[in-house]
C-alpha cells in the first residue's frame, strides 16, 4: 500500500472518528433532554409525560391513551410522549369510567392525581339501629351563588342549571342532592356520578365517611349504607 494511501484512509479513519463523536454526543443530547423527532414538524420536540397516581393500587384496570391500550394498572407513567392533545380513559368492570383530556405543550406533564374508582351500582345494605346525626346540608365555606354556581370559599366547583339543595366535601370531591338524586363530584376531569335514586326529592338526610369511602342515607326510617368502591354483587 502507498504512502498516499495510507495518508488517506488514516484521514478518512479520523474524519468517521469525529462524525461518529458528534453523532453520539447529539443523541446524548436529545435522550438526556427527552427531545425526540416530531415527524409533522419535522423536528426534534422536547416531550411530555403522562401520569395516573394512586394512593389505592388497582390491578384489572384498562388505561387506554387517545384509544390505545397502554396498561392494566395504575400507579403508572407514560414518558417520551409528543406534544399535543391526549385523552385518558380508565376503565374497570363494576366502575364508572374515569376520563379526563390534556392539551400538552412541550415539557408538561399530563397528571390524574386523587383519582379514585366508584362503582357503578355500589355495594348498598340496610343498618340497623342506628341513630343519623343532624348535619347541616352545605358544609362550611360552601356556598351557591344566584346564577348556579357551587363556590368552596369563594372558589369555582361547578355550575349547575338546576341548583342542588345540599352539597359537602367527600375526599377529593363532593357530594351534592339535585331533586331525587345524589349525585358525586370530582373537579379533575370534571367526573359526575350517579350513585342513588331517592324515593322524594326532600333534601335527604346524609352522613358522610370519606375515609372508608361509604355514605349514609336516612330514607323513611331506614338507614342505607353505600360502600362507593365496591359494586353490588
Amino acid at each position: 500500500m502507498s504512502r498516499k494511501r495510507r495518508q488517506m484512509l488514516t484521514f478518512l479513519a479520523g474524519a468517521l472518528a469525529v462524525a461518529s463523536f458528534f453523532i453520539l454526543s447529539s443523541i446524548a443530547v436529545v435522550w438526556a433532554n427527552g427531545l425526540r423527532f416530531n415527524p409533522e414538524t419535522k423536528r426534534f420536540e422536547q416531550t411530555v409525560v403522562v401520569a395516573v397516581e394512586s394512593k389505592q393500587e388497582y390491578i384489572g384496570v384498562s388505561l387506554y391513551l387517545n384509544g390505545e391500550l397502554i396498561a392494566r394498572e395504575v400507579p403508572y407513567q407514560k414518558r417520551g410522549v409528543l406534544p399535543g392533545n391526549y385523552e385518558v380513559l380508565l376503565q374497570k368492570e363494576g366502575f364508572q369510567d374515569w376520563r379526563q383530556r390534556f392539551e400538552l405543550s412541550a415539557a408538561e406533564v399530563g397528571l390524574i392525581k386523587d383519582f379514585r374508582l366508584v362503582a357503578v351500582h355500589p355495594k348498598g345494605t340496610i343498618v340497623e339501629d342506628f341513630e343519623m346525626t343532624v348535619e347541616p346540608y352545605f358544609d362550611t365555606g360552601l356556598s351557591l351563588s344566584e346564577s348556579g354556581e357551587l363556590l368552596d370559599y369563594n372558589a369555582l366547583v361547578s355550575r349547575f342549571v338546576t341548583q342542588p339543595t345540599q352539597a359537602r366535601r367527600f375526599g377529593p370531591g363532593y357530594i351534592y342532592q339535585i331533586r331525587d338524586e345524589i349525585r358525586l363530584f370530582f373537579p379533575e376531569g370534571p367526573q359526575d356520578y350517579l350513585i342513588y335514586n331517592l324515593a322524594e326529592e326532600m333534601p335527604a338526610r346524609i352522613m358522610l365517611r370519606a375515609s372508608s369511602w361509604e355514605i349514609l342515607i336516612e330514607e323513611g326510617g331506614v338507614v342505607h349504607k353505600l360502600e362507593l368502591d365496591k359494586p353490588q354483587i
